[in-house]
């Protein structure tokens, strides 16, 4: 699928960035009968493709900066806990980005596989990046 967004070779890297997660209870995400113990910990990853040209795209982009900063002031207590959102500055994927030596200017594209709050917060990190829904 991301054959699309790129010619033919011109994407030289892929890599994933583990960006927090939460604490879902048990019929949430998938049907009760799935899963016995009450909650799960759902993990964040977003996907990272270097262009040739320097550029990146992402799929999906996490929760931004301010989130990953400060989940119950950016959300509001009731969602963060009923999120059970789980994440530390550091997982912001901007941050992640700048430690890996990448400027957030060079995200141009973020495709959002859907448009929950955990995959696409993030976007606002990003605001020259195009985003593909």
């Amino acid at each position: 699928a991301l054959a699309a967004f790129f010619g033919e070779d011109s994407m030289r890297e892929l890599f994933f960035l583990s960006c927090g997660g939460f604490r879902a209870p048990r019929g949430l995400v998938f049907p009760e009968p799935v899963w016995t113990p009450s909650t799960a910990r759902l993990s964040l990853t977003v996907a990272v493709c270097v262009r040739d040209d320097g550029s990146l795209l992402l799929v999906d982009a996490g929760w931004s900066e301010a989130v990953c900063e400060d989940p119950v002031g950016q959300l509001g207590r009731a969602r963060a806990t009923s999120l059970g959102i789980q994440v530390r500055p550091e997982d912001a994927v901007s941050i992640q980005l700048a430690e890996l030596g990448f400027d957030p200017g060079q995200v141009k594209t973020i495709v959002a596989t859907h448009l929950h709050l955990d995959h696409v917060n993030g976007a606002a990190d990003f605001p020259n990046a195009e985003i593909v829904t």
